[in-house]
């Protein structure tokens, strides 16, 4: 029988066949190879997806990370885009990529090409962008925990009140208010 490995995220000794490597700050978000611990797989991939892909893609991060040349696994350089643009008094939709240097590229998804220079010069465009209201605060509770176990190792699993950072990274906002409001329903 194998050893164990403790899994800050799900607060369980898991088989190390049902782990891999967690990069405690993203390498999206400027983390390093190096700084990794074994966690559970399937929580490790829907946080990746929910939690750091969210806030890696959030578009004012974006501009910080092609500032910085930020790159995850795909090494692809950082691309600022707001898909839901208008153009022409907000009648044409269009996609708007913030190409740095290079200004802006329009790309016209009804038509299916990027606009020239001579079509978007001079045009207003509008944008709508969404940012989480609760993103940052659920990574900085992720990377807290990831990064407590790495650094304490047992004394945070045993000092710690790390069930109030899992309460955090996990929070869902729906879920909370259907709760609440079947508990004012049982109260009536």
């Amino acid at each position: 029988m194998s050893d164990l490995i403790y899994c800050p995220y799900t607060d369980r000794e898991i088989e190390p066949s049902l782990s891999n490597s967690e990069h405690i700050i993203p390498l999206s978000l400027g983390g390093s190879n190096s700084f990794v611990l074994p966690v559970n797989a399937e929580f490790n991939s829907d946080a990746g997806s929910d939690i750091d892909g969210e806030l890696a893609n959030d578009l004012l991060v974006l501009f910080r990370r092609r500032h910085f040349d930020a790159r995850g696994h795909s090494k692809k350089k950082p691309k600022i885009l707001s898909k839901h643009s208008k153009m022409d008094s907000g009648s044409r939709p269009v996609q708007v990529e913030f190409a740095g240097e290079e200004g802006i590229k329009v790309y016209d998804p009804v038509q299916k090409r990027t606009l020239g220079e001579e079509e978007i010069a001079g045009q207003q465009f509008t944008s709508r962008f969404t940012i989480s209201r609760y993103g940052r605060l659920k990574f900085a509770a992720k990377v807290a925990l990831a990064g407590g176990y790495f650094v304490f190792g047992d004394w945070f699993r045993s000092n710690v009140e790390h069930h109030e950072l899992r309460a955090l990274m996990n929070f869902d906002l729906n879920s909370w208010i259907h709760r609440i409001t079947a508990a004012l329903w049982i109260t009536r």
